[in-house]
């Protein structure tokens, strides 16, 4: 079998390595995600975030910080803002604090009537229509 190689081959050789050096590589670093939490690593939620370590261990690397090393009680929401932390327990209280016309499920509360946001839904009864 006889090889041969002409200008026009070489070309789509040389322009076949230059695109196969110009794709990113594929293996590439995993993305790091730092856990914040003010219980300790002997509490049950520490073990569910274990759990979830394991789960996402092939994209990202989990890093616990528990016993509030990273970031005192009530700072992590203000670190999630600001983009210095990617998951942390937040308490609903700290959330009500930051944004305080919102239930202990962090939903805004508005008036059925107005749209705007109230301090707390209404209660009253509406006439009923016959």
């Amino acid at each position: 079998m006889e090889f041969r190689t002409d200008r026009r081959s070489a070309l789509k050789a040389a322009a076949a390595l230059a695109v196969a050096c110009a794709l990113p590589a594929r293996a590439q670093a995993k993305a790091t995600l730092r856990f914040a939490a003010v219980f300790s690593d002997k509490d049950i939620r520490a073990g569910m975030i274990q759990m979830f370590a394991k789960e996402v261990e092939g994209d990202f690397k989990v890093e616990p910080f528990y016993n509030a090393t990273l970031f005192k009680q009530g700072t992590e929401l203000v670190a999630l803002q600001r983009d210095n932390l990617e998951l942390g327990n937040i308490a609903p209280q700290d959330i009500s604090k930051s944004s305080p016309r919102r239930t202990c499920s962090a939903t805004p509360i508005t008036s059925p009537v107005s749209g705007r946001a109230t301090s707390a839904p209404s209660t009253r009864s509406r006439p009923r229509s016959r």
